[in-house]
Parts: C-alpha cells; structure tokens; sequence
C-alpha cells in the first residue's frame, strides 16, 4: 500500500520519515488544488519491525 504513496509523492518509502514526509507532500498537494476537508483518515496504522 505505501509503495503507491512513494509513486505518487516520487519518494521511496524506506523508513517511517519518508512516510511522514510523502503524507506531508499529500496534505501539502491536496491544499494546493483546492481541498480543504476530507471525510477519510486513517483509521488502522500498520506496523511491522524491520531488522535491517
């Protein structure tokens, strides 16, 4: 799911930073053309550890 994310933000999402920073960019496009309320979040946030 957060692959789409880094496509569409023309980042990588390698660690939880980059996906804050992708959202950023989101909340930051959504604003720019105009959005000014959304009626959906995230409700469930997903985690699993990475030994890397």
């Amino acid at each position: 799911m957060w692959n789409n994310w880094g496509e569409v933000s023309g980042l990588v999402i390698g660690s939880y930073e980059d996906l804050e920073r992708a959202l950023k960019q989101r909340v930051q496009y959504f604003h720019e053309i105009g959005g000014r309320l959304s009626d959906h979040g995230l409700n469930t946030f997903y985690f699993q550890k990475s030994y890397t």
